[in-house]
């Protein structure tokens, strides 16, 4: 049972013969977020842009040059904030750059978020910079929340995104491809709010924990045939 076509490749690099895999993707309950629709996101003139990212502070995440990339949004587009949800060892070093690049007024580490449903359906914009991700279900809430969802192209987020269509894809580590994308997403109402609305509808349509079930109640009986 392989969560993503990426980890089928591996599977199968590992000589696992092709029709003992089956892709079987994670689900999220879609409860919390039942009552929330993009549609609703708000106009960016009386209030910050709020962009949200959960992940534990790592190297792998990605933080730093997400930060970075901040920064460079902010030379042109002064009306973002940056909220962080998650702990971990890198921390001391995002605060120093966060020190030096002057940012304090504009990034937060939010550190350990226990009611994430409620920090992200606080927010306007996701931001997944993962160097490596298997699949990715901090995405599926994001997208479940009615967010804007800018990820890497990396691992299994193919299999959730198509860029343009739900979501926003680049290539990790590039500051500068990243900053384009949160100017464009930031000054463009109605295409955050199109990709948005797309997104719900495909986590909606593909990623509920229901249809999870349903597959694994599915292959389980064919196993032990």
């Amino acid at each position: 049972m392989a969560i993503s076509n990426i980890v089928r490749s591996e599977l199968r690099s590992q000589g696992i013969s092709p029709d003992r895999i089956i892709i079987t993707h994670n689900g999220i309950d879609l409860t919390p977020y039942s009552n929330y629709s993009p549609a609703l996101a708000f106009s960016t003139q009386n209030k910050s842009l709020k962009i949200a990212s959960v992940g534990n502070l790592h190297k792998r995440k990605g933080h730093e040059f997400l930060i970075r990339s901040i920064a460079n949004v902010l030379y042109t587009d002064k009306n973002i904030e940056l909220h962080i949800a998650g702990e971990g060892p890198e921390r001391p070093k995002l605060e120093a750059i966060i020190k030096d690049l002057n940012l304090e007024q504009n990034v937060h580490l939010r550190g350990y978020v226990k009611n994430v449903p409620e920090f992200l359906l606080d927010s306007d914009i996701y931001i997944h910079s993962s160097e490596s991700e298997p699949f990715g279900i901090a995405i599926l809430e994001a997208m479940a929340a009615g967010l804007c969802v800018i990820a890497t192209n990396v691992g299994g987020v193919p299999d959730i995104i198509t860029h343009n269509k739900n979501g926003m894809l680049f290539e990790y580590g590039n500051e500068y491809e990243l900053k384009d994308l949160i100017s464009l997403v930031i000054t463009d109402n109605a295409l955050r709010i199109n990709l948005a609305k797309n997104a719900k509808e495909t986590v909606t349509d593909k990623f509920s924990i229901l249809q999870t079930v349903q597959m694994y109640q599915t292959v389980y009986p064919d196993l032990v045939k």
